[in-house]
């Protein structure tokens, strides 16, 4: 039987496993099993057993995780087995490593186009001549340098006994801090064995990326580097994220002794939500945009709340949805037309349901710029001045009415009831043709940064639950400048295509 082994020891890389076991479960749907040695989290040995992997328990005995690998044979499940660090994230379908697996009973990696001639790997193999001095030239004549993050072997491979040999042998002599890696290396040209081409752990700081790769390594504690592979890492994070219910978020969100994680975590700001609305109309495109959109930096971290009208938010067709965003049956049978109707949820629904200090509106139709792709993501810019103020929306320069209430221009049936509220006098001339565009500095919002308390205290002011207007953007723009709470105008199609 073929399967895939992870090995955990403590807690510094439970959430990088499930991290790399989810991107797993992505192209790989066959046997899987942890090996885990001494006491494990409870919350994580039921997030791997979500993920279908069995658990096999291994006593605690003070021998290291990078040593117990090269030992891994003696507790494996499967006649071949294909071992994935935790360190790791797969991209593509690894079903081509078992073949190759059994045909040459053992398997390991090329590292980065590195070479055993080079110094780094020179050294590292020639500090193994106290305890094998008639295996290092061989080694250094090999030619490609190996990393042991993937390897596999079948339970007949001639290698083991002596990989796990070796690698005792030099742990207990000092030899290495990576006593595996290097063993491996001084053993490949002894024993048959394939070396797999990069692809299949391409390095996140050293390697090329390639349209075939296979899996991503972040070696060394680099998930959370500014490297740009590392944007992959952590959209799968946030993926993963949010499949996991309140409780288990609490402790996966925590960082449990990984300090790259601990300070990538503590310097984002979670106090945001991302807001977006659908009807039938809709759907199709936001099925197409929100893949993109979680591939977004400053959208996939959040989480996102859906206003969905005209379909059953507990319907099939919306699983794709609810698997990722939180759905509100949204309905207003007093709107005017179906635009009122979904432009209000952006005010009276937000007003009611946001509870984080800011919440983003992105329209379903909005998708990504394909030249904004770069580095394995796209971005969501917002710029710093747009904190201190209540709303900040894409620079727009006129009004026109759209699915009035009446005979009048939006703008003049905004200045009338503002002047019935407060008596204060109109900020725009009467008689506006209703036709017209009038020209004025104002924002558009499909992508649009709202700080919550101001939508709220601007959702109050509408009696009768309806807008003045039919339109979340004019409203809340007007109420701004009366209320002189600050606007900020950016350039969102920059990046955006509304």
């Amino acid at each position: 039987m073929r399967g895939v082994i992870y090995l955990n020891q403590g807690e510094k890389c439970m959430v990088r496993l499930l991290v790399s076991m989810h991107s797993l479960r992505k192209h790989y749907t066959g046997p899987l099993a942890l090996i885990a040695v001494g006491r494990q989290e409870p919350w994580f040995l039921e997030c791997v057993r979500k993920l279908g992997a069995d658990i096999i328990s291994v006593k605690e005995d003070g021998i290291p995780p990078l040593v117990r690998k090269a030992r891994l044979h003696e507790h494996t499940p499967y006649d071949t087995t294909m071992f994935i660090d935790a360190d790791t994230l797969i991209t593509n379908k690894i079903d081509d490593y078992f073949a190759k697996i059994e045909e040459h009973t053992f398997c390991t990696g090329e590292f980065a186009g590195w070479q055993t001639s080079g110094r780094t790997i020179g050294k590292r193999i020639k500090s193994f001549a106290p305890v094998c001095p008639t295996y290092v030239d061989a080694a250094l004549a090999y030619g490609k340098a190996t990393n042991t993050g993937i390897f596999g072997f079948t339970r007949d491979a001639a290698i083991l006994p002596e990989w796990k040999t070796l690698t005792e042998r030099a742990w207990r002599n000092s030899c290495s801090r990576i006593p595996d890696e290097v063993a491996c290396q001084l053993l490949l040209p002894r024993y048959r064995h394939w070396l797999a081409p990069v692809c299949w752990g391409v390095s996140v700081k050293f390697g090329t990326p390639e349209a075939e790769m296979r899996i991503v390594h972040y070696h060394g504690r680099k998930h959370c580097h500014p490297f740009p592979l590392c944007n992959l890492w952590k959209q799968a994070y946030w993926e993963f994220y949010y499949t996991l219910d309140a409780d288990t978020r609490r402790h996966f969100g925590q960082s449990w002794g990984d300090r790259k994680l601990k300070r990538y975590l503590r310097g984002l700001d979670m106090n945001r939500t991302i807001v977006t609305a659908v009807d039938p109309g809709y759907l199709g495109k936001l099925k197409a945009h929100l893949p993109q959109w979680l591939r977004t930096e400053g959208i996939y971290e959040h989480p996102i709340l859906c206003y969905v009208n005209g379909i059953d938010i507990k319907s099939p067709e919306l699983a794709w949805l609810r698997a990722r965003a939180d759905l509100i049956q949204w309905d207003m049978p007093e709107a005017a037309n179906q635009r009122e109707r979904m432009l209000t949820a952006f005010v009276l629904g937000a007003a009611r349901d946001v509870r984080t200090k800011w919440w983003i509106k992105i329209d379903a139709d909005t998708k990504l710029k394909p030249d904004g792709y770069a580095d394995f993501s796209y971005r969501l810019e917002i710029p710093g001045k747009a904190w201190a103020t209540s709303i900040c929306g894409h620079k727009w320069g006129y009004t026109k009415s759209k699915g009035s209430y009446g005979s009048k221009h939006f703008l003049n049936i905004l200045d009338e009831w503002w002047q019935a509220r407060t008596g204060e006098k109109p900020l725009f001339p009467a008689d506006i043709p209703l036709t017209d565009r009038y020209g004025h500095d104002r924002i558009a919002s499909f992508v649009c940064l709202h700080r919550s308390d101001f939508v709220r205290k601007c959702a109050d002011m509408c009696k009768g639950g309806r807008l003045p207007v039919p339109s979340h953007d004019t409203f809340l723009w007007y109420c701004a400048e009366r209320l002189k709470a600050g606007i900020t105008r950016y350039n969102f199609k920059a990046r955006f295509e509304p």
